[in-house]
C-alpha cells in the first residue's frame, strides 16, 4: 500500500489521518537560544513572546468562532506556543549575551572544533600523546576524566602526570595537558573526549558545558570482529515513531521518539541499556515535542533535532545524569536529523531551506555555516571521521569541504524518493555508509573503498525502516513504524558475499 504523506512538511501521515492540517510547519521559527532571566531578558520575552502569544491565540479563537470551523489550527498553535515557553523558563540563568543567536560565519572554517587525532593503531597496540585543553570557564579543577563516547575506560584512557591537577584554579582561557592513551579495542573509527570539571554544580547548570572539552579521535586497525549470531531481537516498548537512532562505543542504544501527530504529547528521548539478557529502558530530559534525530559525540553529549520545535537540543552528562541547552540554529526550519563529527560540531537538516546547516565549536560558543544541496528537502544526514557531509531525500549527495566552500557529488540514486521520510543514513565504524531506504523496504550498504563507495548491498529485507545504525559488535540495528511491528529492532549482520535470498529478517525471533 503506497505511503500517505504530507506535501507541506514531508513528512508520513499516521494511520486514519487523511489531510496534513496538523503536519504543517510552524509558521515562524522559534528563537535560537533564550537568554537568561535577567531584568532585560525578563522584559524582551513579555514585549515579544507573550505579547504574540495571547496576541495570536485571540485571533485565532476569534477565526474559528466566526467561521465555526475545526479548531484543531488553534490546538496546535496552543500547544507549540506552551511548549516553547515551558521549554524557555526550564532553561537555566546564564550570564549576558550568552545563548543568542551566536556570529553567523559567511564560509566554511575547518579550524573550529578540531579533534585531536590519534590515526590507525593496531588492535592490541597503543599510542600516547599529550593532549593539551583550554579553559572556558574559569573554576577549580575537581575532576579529569578521559572518556569513548562519554564512557571511561574504553578505547581512550587518561595516562596520568599531565598538568591539568586537580584543586588548581584555572582563569579562562588559560591551557593544561592530560595525558592520553588510544588503545583501540575493536576496528574502526573511535570517537572520545578529555572533560575537565569543576566542582561548582551550580555553576554547570548555569553554563551548561564543563570547565574544557577535548575531542579525542583514532582508528583501530585489524581483523574485523566476528560476527553476532544472535536471534533477531525487538527492544524495548512503548515506541510511538521510533524516528532516529544511534548507538555509543559501549553499546548503548538512543532513540528519538516521535509522537503519532505533531504537537501532540508523547515525544521523548530514550536510552536502552544493555544488561544481561537484554536491555534496561530509561528516559532522558524533558520538553521535547517532536524530537526526530539524534546524534552523540565524543564526549557524551547528546544531541536531539526537535522538528515540532524547530530546536537542537544538548544534554551534556553530569553526575548521574544530563544537563540540558540548547545550540543557536538561526533560521532553523523542520529539522528531522543532526549528526556530529569528531570535533564536536554539530550538522542538523533544513529541510524547507534546501540545505545543511553547520554549527561549529570555537571558545565554547557556536558559528553557523549554511551549506546549500542540490536534494528537494534533505532529510537523512551523516557525517564521516574526516567532516564528509551525506545527505538524502531519494538521491544520496556528498558535501566535501574544499576551503571555504563545500563541493557536492552524487554518490547514489533511488534511495527514499517518496514525500516523507527519505533516506536515513549513518556511517558505520567502517566507513560503510549505511542506508534505511524507506520506500524501497531495505537497509542498504555502500562499501566504503577509499574516498569513494562500492556497489550497493542489500543488507535485509524489512518494512518501513525509518533509522539504522551498527555496532562493532557485528550487529544491525533498525527502527520502524508499521502498525502492530513498531519498534527498535537488532539483527546480524549479513557476512560480505551473503545469499541476498536469505533474508535476515527472516531468521529467528525473541
Amino acid at each position: 500500500m503506497p505511503e500517505r504523506s504530507c506535501s507541506v512538511c514531508q513528512a508520513p501521515l499516521p494511520p486514519g489521518q487523511d489531510s496534513c492540517g496538523n503536519c504543517a510547519p510552524p509558521t515562524a521559527p522559534p528563537p535560537a537560544a533564550a537568554p537568561g532571566l535577567g531584568a532585560s531578558a525578563a522584559t524582551w520575552w513579555l514585549r515579544n513572546w507573550l505579547s504574540a502569544l495571547v496576541l495570536t491565540l485571540l485571533a485565532s479563537a476569534t477565526v474559528c468562532l466566526l467561521l465555526s470551523v475545526d479548531v484543531t489550527a488553534t490546538r496546535r498553535i496552543l500547544i507549540e506556543s506552551l511548549n516553547r515557553l515551558v521549554v524557555y523558563l526550564n532553561q537555566p540563568n546564564a550570564p549576558a549575551g550568552a545563548g543568542l543567536a551566536g556570529t553567523v560565519a559567511l564560509g566554511a572554517d575547518s579550524d573550529h572544533g578540531a579533534a585531536v587525532d590519534f590515526g590507525p593503531i593496531k588492535i592490541g597496540s597503543h599510542s600516547t600523546t599529550a593532549v593539551s585543553v583550554t579553559i572556558l570557564t574559569a573554576g577549580v579543577l575537581d575532576t579529569v576524566s578521559v572518556v569513548t563516547q562519554g564512557v571511561a575506560d574504553l578505547d581512550f584512557t587518561n595516562a596520568g602526570s599531565g598538568t591539568c591537577t586537580p584543586g588548581v584554579f584555572y582563569p579562562v582561557n588559560s591551557t593544561c595537558t592530560v595525558n592520553v592513551t588510544f588503545s583501540p579495542k575493536l576496528s574502526g573509527a573511535r570517537y572520545g573526549a578529555v572533560v575537565l570539571q569543576d566542582a561548582a554544580e551550580e555553576a554547570m547548570k548555569t553554563r551548561h558545558i564543563p570547565m574544557a572539552t577535548g575531542y579525542l579521535t583514532g582508528v583501530g586497525k585489524g581483523a574485523q570482529p566476528i560476527r553476532s549470531e544472535s536471534p533477531i531481537l525487538r527492544i524495548g516498548t512503548g515506541w510511538i515513531l521510533p524516528w532516529g537512532i544511534e548507538l555509543d562505543s559501549a553499546g548503548n542504544i538512543y532513540v528519538a521518539n516521535y509522537p503519532r501527530e505533531p504537537y501532540e504529547s508523547g515525544g521523548s528521548v530514550i536510552r536502552e541499556t544493555p544488561v544481561a539478557g537484554g536491555y534496561r529502558q530509561t528516559t532522558i530530559g524533558s520538553g521535547f515535542v517532536g524530537p526526530s534525530g539524534i546524534a552523540v559525540d565524543g564526549a557524551g553529549n547528546i544531541y536531539v533535532a526537535d522538528a515540532s520545535l524547530q530546536i537542537i537540543f544538548r544534554e551534556t552528562p553530569y553526575q548521574d545524569g544530563y544537563v540540558q541547552s540548547q545550540i543557536p540554529a538561526p533560521g532553523l526550519g523542520w529539522p528531522l536529523a543532526v549528526a556530529v563529527d569528531a570535533g564536536g560540531n554539530v550538522y542538523v537538516t533544513d529541510g524547507p531551506n534546501r540545505r545543511v546547516l553547520k554549527e561549529s565549536l570555537f571558545a565554547g560558543q557556536y558559528r553557523q555555516t549554511s551549506i546549500p544541496t542540490s536534494l528537494e528537502y534533505p532529510i537523512g544526514l551523516a557525517v564521516d571521521r574526516v567532516g564528509n557531509i551525506y545527505a538524502a531525500n531519494g538521491d544520496v549527495v556528498k558535501e566535501t569541504l574544499e576551503g571555504a566552500t563545500y563541493r557536492e557529488s552524487k554518490i547514489a540514486t533511488g534511495y527514499g524518493g517518496v514525500k516523507g521520510r527519505g533516506a536515513e543514513l549513518t556511517i558505520d565504524p567502517e566507513g560503510n555508509l549505511l542506508i534505511a531506504a524507506t520506500a524501497q523496504n531495505q537497509i542498504i550498504m555502500l562499501p566504503a573503498q577509499g574516498d569513494s563507495f562500492g556497489r550497493p548491498i542489500v543488507l535485509a529485507s524489512v518494512s518501513h525502516p525509518f533509522a539504522v545504525d551498527s555496532s562493532t559488535s557485528g550487529d544491525l540495528f533498525y527502527t520502524t513504524d508499521i502498525p502492530g511491528d513498531v519498534g527498535l529492532w537488532r539483527m546480524p549482520i549479513p557476512a560480505p558475499g551473503h545469499d541476498p535470498n536469505d533474508n535476515p529478517a527472516n531468521h529467528p525471533r525473541r
